[in-house]
């Protein structure tokens, strides 16, 4: 069962190689995602951020450096304002991530692809 909520202290939007969508659970190791990149007190912590996200976030732990762990969110081109909106509600609940977060974010439209 995935915890009620997290400490979750956001960075940065960026972009990364190999991350699930959190939207649809798609995943290719070479598509370049929009993605965001929050730090967690542990690695226990992060697992549960992980589990909110039903395991659509990778945890960036690495026992050389263990002050320095991440959770990272990855979304499709077309679910860029789904992360955007992820980013912008855990900010304004103070850095803590919830499984309403999430639903609410995931429930953003998904845009239209360009056409040329």
């Amino acid at each position: 069962m995935a915890p009620e909520s997290e400490k979750w202290t956001l960075h940065k939007l960026g972009l990364e190689w190999g991350l699930t969508c959190f939207v649809t659970g798609c995943y290719d190791s070479g598509d370049l995602k929009d993605n965001i990149v929050g730090f967690v007190d542990s690695k226990e912590a992060g697992e549960r951020v992980v589990d909110m996200f039903n395991g659509r976030a990778f945890l960036d732990y690495r026992p050389k450096d263990p002050n320095w762990i991440q959770v990272k969110v990855g979304a499709l081109p077309e679910h860029k304002n789904a992360l955007k909106t992820l980013y912008d509600l855990v900010v304004e609940n103070d850095n803590v991530i919830t499984p309403d977060i999430i639903a609410k974010a995931k429930a953003v439209p998904a845009l239209t692809p360009k056409r040329n």
